[in-house]
Protein backbone atom coordinates (compact mmCIF):
# COMPACT_ATOMS: atom_id res chain seq x y z
CA UNK A 1 0.00 0.00 0.00
CA UNK A 2 1.38 3.36 -0.97
CA UNK A 3 0.22 6.23 1.21
CA UNK A 4 2.60 9.15 1.19
CA UNK A 5 1.86 12.62 2.49
CA UNK A 6 3.58 15.80 1.35
CA UNK A 7 3.75 19.22 2.99
CA UNK A 8 2.41 21.40 0.20
CA UNK A 9 0.89 24.88 0.24
CA UNK A 10 -1.63 23.92 2.95
CA UNK A 11 1.12 23.04 5.41
CA UNK A 12 3.17 26.03 4.31
CA UNK A 13 0.18 28.21 5.11
CA UNK A 14 0.17 26.82 8.66
CA UNK A 15 3.90 27.30 9.07
CA UNK A 16 4.40 30.74 7.58
CA UNK A 17 2.67 32.66 10.39
CA UNK A 18 5.37 31.52 12.83
CA UNK A 19 8.20 32.61 10.58
CA UNK A 20 10.06 35.71 11.55
CA UNK A 21 10.68 38.03 8.64
CA UNK A 22 10.28 37.71 4.93
CA UNK A 23 12.52 38.13 1.92
CA UNK A 24 13.74 36.67 -1.33
CA UNK A 25 15.38 33.25 -1.64
CA UNK A 26 18.99 32.99 -2.66
CA UNK A 27 19.02 33.59 -6.38
CA UNK A 28 20.30 30.95 -8.76
CA UNK A 29 20.72 30.80 -12.50
CA UNK A 30 19.16 27.36 -12.65
CA UNK A 31 15.45 26.83 -13.17
CA UNK A 32 14.60 25.18 -9.87
CA UNK A 33 11.33 23.76 -11.20
CA UNK A 34 13.14 21.47 -13.64
CA UNK A 35 14.02 17.88 -12.77
CA UNK A 36 17.81 17.41 -12.57
CA UNK A 37 19.18 15.89 -15.78
CA UNK A 38 20.13 12.23 -16.05
CA UNK A 39 23.78 11.52 -16.78
CA UNK A 40 24.84 8.98 -19.41
CA UNK A 41 28.13 7.31 -20.19
CA UNK A 42 28.65 6.94 -23.94
CA UNK A 43 31.31 4.58 -25.25
CA UNK A 44 32.29 4.88 -28.91
CA UNK A 45 35.00 2.39 -29.80
CA UNK A 46 37.65 2.84 -27.12
CA UNK A 47 36.57 6.38 -26.22
CA UNK A 48 34.17 7.12 -23.34
CA UNK A 49 32.35 10.40 -22.73
CA UNK A 50 29.85 11.66 -20.18
CA UNK A 51 26.78 13.53 -21.36
CA UNK A 52 23.48 14.87 -20.06
CA UNK A 53 20.07 14.95 -21.70
CA UNK A 54 19.93 17.61 -24.42
CA UNK A 55 23.58 18.67 -23.99
CA UNK A 56 25.86 18.08 -27.04
CA UNK A 57 29.24 16.44 -26.43
CA UNK A 58 32.23 16.07 -28.71
CA UNK A 59 34.12 12.79 -28.97
CA UNK A 60 37.50 13.23 -30.61
CA UNK A 61 38.89 10.68 -33.01
CA UNK A 62 38.16 8.92 -36.27
CA UNK A 63 35.86 5.93 -36.07
CA UNK A 64 35.11 3.24 -38.65
CA UNK A 65 32.09 1.10 -37.86
CA UNK A 66 32.51 1.66 -34.09
CA UNK A 67 30.62 -0.21 -31.41
CA UNK A 68 28.49 2.27 -29.47
CA UNK A 69 27.10 1.78 -25.96
CA UNK A 70 24.96 4.23 -24.00
CA UNK A 71 24.67 3.57 -20.27
CA UNK A 72 22.34 5.69 -18.11
CA UNK A 73 23.39 6.51 -14.56
CA UNK A 74 21.29 4.91 -11.84
CA UNK A 75 20.84 8.24 -10.03
CA UNK A 76 20.19 11.93 -10.51
CA UNK A 77 21.86 14.69 -8.49
CA UNK A 78 19.60 17.14 -6.65
CA UNK A 79 21.37 20.55 -6.88
CA UNK A 80 19.05 23.26 -5.56
CA UNK A 81 19.16 25.84 -2.74
CA UNK A 82 22.51 24.98 -1.23
CA UNK A 83 22.42 21.18 -1.04
CA UNK A 84 23.49 18.35 -3.33
CA UNK A 85 22.78 14.63 -3.08
CA UNK A 86 22.12 11.63 -5.28
CA UNK A 87 18.72 9.97 -5.48
CA UNK A 88 17.30 7.14 -7.66
CA UNK A 89 16.49 8.13 -11.25
CA UNK A 90 13.15 6.29 -10.97
CA UNK A 91 11.80 8.71 -8.35
CA UNK A 92 9.16 11.23 -9.36
CA UNK A 93 10.09 14.90 -9.08
CA UNK A 94 7.80 17.71 -7.90
CA UNK A 95 8.73 21.35 -7.36
CA UNK A 96 6.63 24.04 -5.69
CA UNK A 97 8.86 27.09 -6.13
CA UNK A 98 6.56 29.88 -7.31
CA UNK A 99 6.64 31.64 -3.94
CA UNK A 100 10.20 32.91 -3.27
CA UNK A 101 9.51 32.85 0.49
CA UNK A 102 8.51 29.17 0.57
CA UNK A 103 10.03 26.57 -1.77
CA UNK A 104 9.56 22.82 -1.60
CA UNK A 105 10.84 19.88 -3.66
CA UNK A 106 9.45 16.35 -3.29
CA UNK A 107 11.21 13.22 -4.60
CA UNK A 108 9.01 10.14 -4.31
CA UNK A 109 9.71 6.43 -4.51
CA UNK A 110 7.39 3.54 -3.72
CA UNK A 111 8.03 3.56 0.03
CA UNK A 112 10.13 6.63 0.82
CA UNK A 113 9.59 10.28 0.07
CA UNK A 114 12.29 12.96 0.31
CA UNK A 115 11.13 16.53 0.93
CA UNK A 116 13.45 19.53 0.94
CA UNK A 117 11.92 22.86 1.96
CA UNK A 118 13.42 26.34 2.17
CA UNK A 119 11.58 29.09 4.04
CA UNK A 120 12.47 32.73 4.61
CA UNK A 121 12.40 33.20 8.37
CA UNK A 122 13.22 31.13 11.45
CA UNK A 123 11.46 27.82 12.03
CA UNK A 124 12.48 24.98 14.36
CA UNK A 125 12.06 21.31 13.58
CA UNK A 126 9.78 21.12 16.63
CA UNK A 127 7.47 23.77 15.14
CA UNK A 128 7.49 21.83 11.88
CA UNK A 129 6.74 18.54 13.66
CA UNK A 130 3.92 20.10 15.69
CA UNK A 131 2.27 21.34 12.51
CA UNK A 132 2.54 17.88 10.97
CA UNK A 133 1.06 16.27 14.09
CA UNK A 134 -1.92 18.61 13.75
CA UNK A 135 -2.22 17.71 10.08
CA UNK A 136 -2.04 13.93 10.63
CA UNK A 137 -4.06 13.91 13.86
CA UNK A 138 -2.38 13.65 17.24
CA UNK A 139 -4.51 10.62 18.12
CA UNK A 140 -2.75 8.75 15.28
CA UNK A 141 0.77 10.11 15.82
CA UNK A 142 3.58 10.42 18.35
CA UNK A 143 7.04 11.91 18.69
CA UNK A 144 9.53 9.03 18.96
CA UNK A 145 12.82 10.94 19.10
CA UNK A 146 13.11 14.60 20.13
CA UNK A 147 16.87 14.59 19.52
CA UNK A 148 17.15 12.65 16.27
CA UNK A 149 20.44 12.89 14.37
CA UNK A 150 21.70 11.65 11.01
CA UNK A 151 25.10 11.84 9.33
CA UNK A 152 24.94 12.66 5.63
CA UNK A 153 28.28 13.07 3.90
CA UNK A 154 30.42 15.17 6.22
CA UNK A 155 27.40 16.76 7.87
CA UNK A 156 25.64 15.76 11.08
CA UNK A 157 22.06 17.01 11.03
CA UNK A 158 19.79 17.27 14.05
CA UNK A 159 16.03 17.15 14.21
CA UNK A 160 13.01 15.24 15.40
CA UNK A 161 11.30 11.98 14.44
CA UNK A 162 7.63 11.08 14.62
CA UNK A 163 5.49 8.11 13.68
CA UNK A 164 1.96 8.12 12.43
CA UNK A 165 -0.65 5.60 11.28
CA UNK A 166 -3.06 6.57 8.51
CA UNK A 167 -5.64 4.12 7.16
CA UNK A 168 -3.68 1.32 8.80
CA UNK A 169 -0.43 2.38 7.12
CA UNK A 170 2.52 3.06 9.44
CA UNK A 171 5.06 5.73 8.59
CA UNK A 172 8.12 7.31 10.16
CA UNK A 173 8.84 10.96 9.42
CA UNK A 174 12.31 12.31 10.18
CA UNK A 175 12.62 16.10 10.10
CA UNK A 176 16.14 17.56 10.05
CA UNK A 177 17.44 21.11 10.07
CA UNK A 178 20.01 21.89 7.38
CA UNK A 179 22.53 24.64 8.25
CA UNK A 180 21.78 27.85 6.37
CA UNK A 181 22.90 31.44 6.09
CA UNK A 182 21.02 34.36 7.63
CA UNK A 183 17.39 33.96 8.66
CA UNK A 184 16.64 31.28 6.09
CA UNK A 185 15.29 27.91 7.30
CA UNK A 186 16.14 24.70 5.44
CA UNK A 187 14.31 21.49 6.30
CA UNK A 188 15.16 18.02 4.95
CA UNK A 189 12.49 15.42 5.63
CA UNK A 190 12.37 11.67 5.03
CA UNK A 191 9.00 9.92 5.11
CA UNK A 192 9.35 6.15 5.09
CA UNK A 193 6.91 3.24 5.26
CA UNK A 194 7.23 0.87 8.22
CA UNK A 195 6.47 -2.83 8.44
CA UNK A 196 4.40 -4.40 11.22
CA UNK A 197 7.52 -4.61 13.41
CA UNK A 198 8.29 -0.92 12.95
CA UNK A 199 11.25 -1.46 10.62
CA UNK A 200 12.08 0.86 7.73
CA UNK A 201 11.40 -0.23 4.17
CA UNK A 202 14.22 -1.78 2.14
CA UNK A 203 13.92 1.10 -0.32
CA UNK A 204 14.19 3.61 2.50
CA UNK A 205 17.35 2.05 3.91
CA UNK A 206 18.93 1.89 0.44
CA UNK A 207 18.07 5.49 -0.44
CA UNK A 208 19.29 6.87 2.89
CA UNK A 209 22.61 5.09 2.34
CA UNK A 210 22.93 6.64 -1.13
CA UNK A 211 22.15 10.12 0.16
CA UNK A 212 24.51 9.55 3.08
CA UNK A 213 27.42 8.90 0.72
CA UNK A 214 26.73 11.87 -1.59
CA UNK A 215 25.28 14.70 0.51
CA UNK A 216 26.99 18.09 0.69
CA UNK A 217 26.06 21.63 1.75
CA UNK A 218 27.06 24.83 0.00
CA UNK A 219 28.13 27.35 2.63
Amino acid sequence: MRLLMRPGRALAAMLLPVLAGCGSSTSTAADESIEPPLKYSVKVGNETATLFEGVPVRIDGTFTNPTVAIIPDSSRVFPYQGVKFRYPKTFTFEADVDDPASKTWVLSGNDIKITYSVYQGTLSTKDFADSMLDQFGRENSEIVDKQATITLGQEKLSGISLRTTLAGHKMQIDIYSVPSRGSETRILMFQDSLDDSGNRSEEGSRVLAEIGSSFSIER
